[in-house]
């Protein structure tokens, strides 16, 4: 994360003059010290053309070591060899070096950053920590020694050492952006390990510095939608709204949060705004909707009829508007909606998604024909549910259910009912399904076992009924007028209802 501190060394070497022939060569002996230093030069050409040939050359520090025991006076030499030792992760054997260059050149503040990266690769933290302090002492307009102090910070989780070492950074160095960045990946790490409060802090910093920072913005929304701050993601999704209108997901988003917060007023506002965009969305069109159709059902139905004008050939708003129409019992207009949504589906072609809500898609279209009197139809659409998205269990029971009543399929019908309790193995519609169609068999003493465990967990009178019916035929009349009582009870218009009043006004049989 740090910017490195790199020292540059060239070596240059040069052609000897041309001589004239016949002229003796006079040459003074060399001194000890020149040739040793020549030696070293010498064997750091040889750790160059190493370098080049083979970079990934174990031998490079041990090269560049008799280098430096050629020409101790080399402050250069001496950098390398740091260098080099620890980009081969021997930092151990890296420290008696530059403990020992740092006494011989104590002004040189490459060694001592470079005696702090060994201190801390050879985990000794308490001097790599008093190294790099002395470093910010002599350069305190340098990023380098701050960042390496919050690393070992972070380490040992001292997030708020950590962020008190980049404040300080950033108030003293003369490049406040190299700062900003690492905060930029730290907060990139910290949402990514779940800790979306440390990582806002981290994006606060930087939009406090460049308020103009979209992405840093973007950023900062996120975390606030992690943290659970939805007044704060919301706050961030406003300044990125007003700075690039044309990105519609904005405002759809703030809608999006305005309705969790049960704020529908504001959520629809939002949603309004995004639709006079040209980059408008079509779930923009289905959360408007579904919001107007609490209050006014005709002028939910509008907005969704806009959408499907303005995507023709996406078929999620139309989805929705034959599933609105199915639970307002208007069956036969659900089926010609989803008859729309059907041929967008397939003019969609087999290699292209399905749209996300397409799953139960078919379930509902199914059971659209299901209520219009379309049995065959109906049955049609659940295998296509099923065949398509075999994890929706919906449509397992429905279709088990749909075939218990009509006595047909039962076989078949008991494995799609066990499989949709496989699903959800408690739901009192699922057992009492499975109880049905065991009933059609003739096991009444099976099927009074989940359809008593359904009743048990729902005061449904749909359930009721049937625990009743299964009762009568066990001989059980007594309780089986009990729960029809019950089902009656709670929907007078039911079954049990009718069958009730029908034995009540039934004449009496003379022995």
């Amino acid at each position: 994360m740090a910017c490195a501190l790199l020292v540059a060394v060239s070596c240059t070497t040069g052609r000897a003059p041309i001589r004239e022939e016949n002229v003796p060569e006079t040459r003074a002996p060399l001194i000890r010290a020149e040739a040793d230093q020549a030696e070293a030069l010498a064997r750091f050409s040889q750790f160059l053309l190493l370098q080049e040939e083979h970079p990934e050359s174990a031998r490079l520090p041990d090269v560049l070591q008799k280098t430096v025991d050629g020409d101790p006076e080399s402050l250069d030499f001496r950098l390398w060899l740091g260098n080099a030792y620890l980009s081969k992760g021997r930092a151990v054997e890296a420290i008696p070096g530059l403990e020992e260059a740092v006494r011989r050149f104590p002004d040189s503040d490459a060694l001592h950053y470079l005696l702090g990266l060994a201190y801390e690769a050879a985990g000794r933290a308490p001097e790599a920590r008093r190294v790099y302090r002395r470093v910010i002492a002599r350069l305190p307009a340098q990023p380098d020694a701050y960042v390496r102090l919050a690393g070992l910070a972070l380490k040992d989780e001292q997030f708020g050492e950590t962020f008190k070492l980049l404040d300080e950074a950033l108030r003293k160095v003369s490049d406040p952006p190299a700062i900003l960045s690492v905060y930029e990946v730290l907060g990139e790490q910290f949402l990514a390990a779940k800790k979306p409060w440390l990582a806002a802090v981290c994006f606060d910093r930087i939009v406090e510095r460049q308020p103009d920072n979209l992405p840093a913005h973007e950023w900062l929304m996120k975390c606030r939608l992690a943290a659970g701050d939805r007044p704060g993601a919301i706050r961030e999704l406003e300044i990125l709204a007003a700075a690039d209108p044309a990105r519609v997901q904005w405002l759809h988003l703030i809608g999006e949060l305005w309705e969790e917060h049960g704020d529908a007023v504001r959520a629809a506002g939002c949603y309004e705004k995004a639709l006079n965009s040209p980059a408008a969305l079509p779930e923009t069109f289905i959360r408007l909707a579904l919001i107007q159709c609490r209050s006014d059902w005709g002028r939910g139905l509008e907005t969704l009829r806009a959408g499907m004008t303005r995507f023709p050939a996406d078929p999620q708003v139309a989805i929705t508007a034959g599933a609105l129409f199915y639970q307002a019992q208007k069956f036969k207009d659900a089926i010609v909606t989803f008859e729309e949504a059907e041929a967008r589906i397939k003019a969609l072609g087999s290699g292209q998604p399905l749209p996300y809500i397409s799953p139960f898609f078919y379930f509902w279209y199914g059971a659209a024909c299901d209520r219009d009197g379309q049995a065959a139809r109906a049955e049609a659409l659940f295998e296509e549910s099923i065949r398509r998205f075999p994890e929706i269990s919906e449509a397992f029971n429905y279709l088990a259910f749909l075939w218990a009543q009509n006595s047909i399929n039962l076989d078949r019908a008991l494995e799609y009912s066990r499989r949709a309790l496989a699903a959800k193995p408690d739901d009192p519609a699922y057992l009492d399904t499975l109880g049905w169609v065991l009933f059609r068999q003739g096991k009444l003493e099976q099927a009074l076992v989940p359809v008593t465990r359904a009743a048990e967990k729902a005061d449904d009178e749909e359930i009721a009924f049937h625990l009743g019916v299964i009762l009568e035929a066990m001989g059980k009349p007594v309780e089986a007028v009990t729960w029809w009582r019950k089902s009656a009870a709670l929907n007078p218009a039911g079954p049990a209802a009718a069958l009730l009043r029908q034995r009540m006004s039934a004449p009496e049989r003379k022995p």
